[in-house]
């Protein structure tokens, strides 16, 4: 049996909404909202990490409604909220456009960088990977698998090389081969790894010298399972480089997806896609009312 498109992501939200799916069945069977309910609707928000600072929002807007619809309601205020964040990701005309993963160690992002390429190559686009992870074999060797079992083209520089340097080759050879994407999986790094974190913006540098109009995305990976602590993330590789986008992981995984809406409240960057699953095909573009519907249904 094929499970719709819907179906994937309200599997993928099970963990989050059955933490609270018994407060909310009582909230929803209710005609009038009253202050029991209420602070019945915060505590459950708060416990799947919507924040403090939007589930207030959330509250007073469920005060003022006139719609004693509440699920209806809630689900109406989170997709407009979401809806900011939701935006296809479009390649450049200018080949190759180049995408910068980045995150912190753990975050999923060289599976990632991985169900990217896979994604494009579906598309019929010529898809290229970079190990810029040079210092921990482990991460190159898992992306030479990846690239392996999706059959596409992977550029690895010499253990303990510059990261720029292996960038720069790798543009290199795409710009050749008129490759439509090239994909560079970067080393993980904590925030506060300032040596790490600058290094990001060596990499864009050192590619801007090929190719000054070069388009290039900052993507940063997110697990979900990390919570509030996403928050933080945002903050700090913002800070060091321009941040124009999101990939939030391992939504099947984590009791706090609440987390992404708390994201689009606060920092209303675009999400272009969300991992929903271990496959090679669970990485599925953003899509807000589907995301929304799914947290109630």
């Amino acid at each position: 049996m094929v499970t719709s498109f819907f179906g994937k992501i309200k599997s993928a939200l099970s963990k989050t909404t059955s933490k609270f799916s018994d407060s909310m069945s009582r909230i929803f069977s209710t005609t009038k909202i009253d202050k029991e309910e209420l602070e019945l609707l915060e505590e459950s928000l708060l416990s799947v990490d919507f924040g403090s600072t939007y589930t207030d929002k959330i509250i007073n807007s469920i005060k003022k409604a006139k719609n004693q619809d509440i699920k209806s309601e809630l689900i109406s205020l989170i997709h407009n909220t979401l809806k900011i964040s939701e935006k296809n990701f479009t390649l450049s005309n200018k080949k190759p456009h180049v995408i910068l993963m980045c995150g912190v160690n753990g975050n999923g992002k060289t599976t990632t960088s991985a169900k990217l390429a896979n994604y494009f190559i579906k598309q019929n686009l010529d898809a290229m990977l970079v190990a810029c992870d040079t210092f921990r074999a482990g991460a190159v060797d898992q992306l030479k698998d990846w690239a392996t079992k999706i059959n596409c083209p992977i550029f690895v520089g010499e253990p303990n090389s510059d990261p720029a340097s292996v960038a720069y080759k790798a543009l290199e050879k795409a710009r050749d081969e008129r490759r439509d994407v090239l994909i560079i999986d970067t080393a993980g790094r904590l925030q506060n790894q300032t040596n790490l974190m600058q290094e990001l913006g060596k990499i864009s540098k050192v590619l801007r010298k090929i190719d000054e109009g070069i388009c290039i995305t900052n993507i940063l990976v997110l697990d979900a399972t990390t919570g509030q602590n996403a928050i933080n993330q945002i903050e700090e590789f913002g800070q060091i480089s321009c941040l124009d986008g999101l990939i939030v992981t391992k939504l099947d995984g984590s009791s706090k997806c609440g987390i992404l809406v708390s994201i689009a409240d606060k920092f209303k960057i675009p999400v272009y896609f969300i991992g929903i699953g271990e496959g090679i095909e669970d990485l599925k573009t953003f899509n807000s009312e589907d995301f929304a519907n799914a947290l109630f249904q």
